[in-house]
Formats: structure tokens, sequence, C-alpha cells
């Protein structure tokens, strides 16, 4: 009698075992599950926040140097341009007034600006310039260029020009449009 109640202790000690087991085995398969929801959950919201990154990235790029009165998304080199001379000559000298700018494209007045650049020999970074400077014969390129160089009447017509361009909001700005 001694050994059945041994064997029925050692049987309820298994199932209890067994239980506990099973019980553990069961909370960490619970506590997983809900880590892999929680991650999946996160998983979501950071490519719900990448969607929206790249949503605001793509509208402020398109907003960027877009103005109101146009209808392009790029500048256009339109505009009757000189032919081995300046948009506006004497640039140089003397004081540019904004009503001599009313009647230049946005092209033709990015070009005027950095005209005052060129006639030190300012080497561009954009590629429109350089192409339009490097088929100036009146262009030879300075290696030891410096802003230094302009006068304080060439530096206010920089900035008078550049106030226009944004003035007007001129996509041609910051814009290279290549060669």
């Amino acid at each position: 009698m001694n050994s059945t109640k041994g064997q029925i202790a050692v049987i309820i000690i298994l199932i209890v075992v067994v239980l506990i087991v099973a019980g553990v085995g069961g909370l960490v398969y619970y506590k997983y599950s809900q880590s892999q929801k929680k991650n999946q959950q996160l998983q979501s919201q950071v490519n719900d926040l990448q969607k929206q990154i790249n949503a605001n990235n793509n509208a402020n790029n398109n907003a960027t140097n877009k103005p109101t009165n146009q209808t392009s998304t790029k500048c256009t080199k339109t505009g009757t341009m000189p032919t081995n001379g300046y948009v506006l000559s004497g640039s140089n000298s003397r004081l540019i007034a904004e009503s001599e700018l009313t009647n230049l494209t946005p092209w033709q007045l990015k070009v005027a600006r950095n005209e005052i650049y060129a006639r030190h020999g300012r080497t561009f970074v954009h590629q429109d310039l350089a192409c339009y400077f490097s088929n100036q014969n009146w262009y030879t390129i300075n290696p030891n260029f410096s802003e230094s160089q302009l006068s304080s009447t060439e530096n206010k017509n920089v900035a008078t020009i550049l106030n226009y361009e944004k003035k007007i909001s001129s996509l041609c700005t910051d814009y290279d449009s290549g060669c």
C-alpha cells in the first residue's frame, strides 16, 4: 500500500511539474507573441512616418523657388542674350535701378547678376552659367578670384538683382538648367 501511495504522490508531483512547465511555456509564448505584435506596430509607425517625411520632402522640393505667377517648375533659358556683350552693360561701374530689370526674363536676371562675378573671372558651379560664360569672348577664368575684388557698386548691383529675383520668385536663382 505504501508503494501505491508513493506512486500516486510521484504521479501528482509529475502532473504539477508538467502543469507548471506548460504554464511557464504558455506565458513565455504569450509574452513573445505580444512583443512581436508591438514590434510590428512600431515598424508600421516607422514606415508611416517615413512616408510622411518623404511626402513633406517632395512637397518642399516642389515648393522651392516656385513662384505664384509662373507655371514652370524649371528655369528656362528665354530672352535674347547678347553675343559677346553684357545683359546689363556697365553693371560694374554704375548702379542698376530695379526699373532696368522689369523686362528681363528670370534667365537673363541670373546671367546679369553673375556677369558681375564673371568680369572678375569667377568659375561657376552651375553648368548653365559655366557654359554660357565660356562662350563669351571677354570671359577669362581667374584662379585667384575672390569676392573681395568686387567694388561696392558691383556688390550693390548683385544685391539689387538678387532682391528682384526673389521679389518675382524667379525659378532660375538657384536652379542649374545645365548646358
